[in-house]
């Protein structure tokens, strides 16, 4: 990202087994979905998983306030504990990408 820009991710604490990954790919592209204020990312190399959350601020790097902060986390934590329940039931085989999607969004 250039320095024209704030970002601030959530780091899932588990990483994704090799023989997860798919699966994991495919509920993070139903995710992400739709969502207009951030999005998953999954690192295929480590398995490490997060939510990222941006915002342009332009060349007047100073006009970045604390409000435009505090939701950018805000929204970062919410899309989190979200999804989170049914990221790991992914991870761990209990649901296909398709279920785990539908449950978390009739939650």
């Amino acid at each position: 990202m250039n320095d024209d820009s704030f970002s601030f991710y959530t780091i899932v604490d588990l990483h994704v087994d090799e023989a997860s990954c798919l699966a994991v790919a495919e509920f993070i592209t139903r995710a992400n979905y739709g969502l207009r204020a951030g999005c998953f990312e999954m690192d295929f190399s480590d398995g490490e998983v997060r939510y990222r959350t941006h915002h342009h601020v332009g060349e007047d790097t100073t006009s970045l306030t604390a409000d435009q902060i505090r939701h950018a986390i805000y929204v970062n934590v919410s899309m989190v504990e979200r999804y989170g329940n049914a990221l790991m039931a992914v991870m761990m085989g209990f649901q296909t990408p398709e279920e785990a999607i539908a449950q978390a969004k009739a939650d």
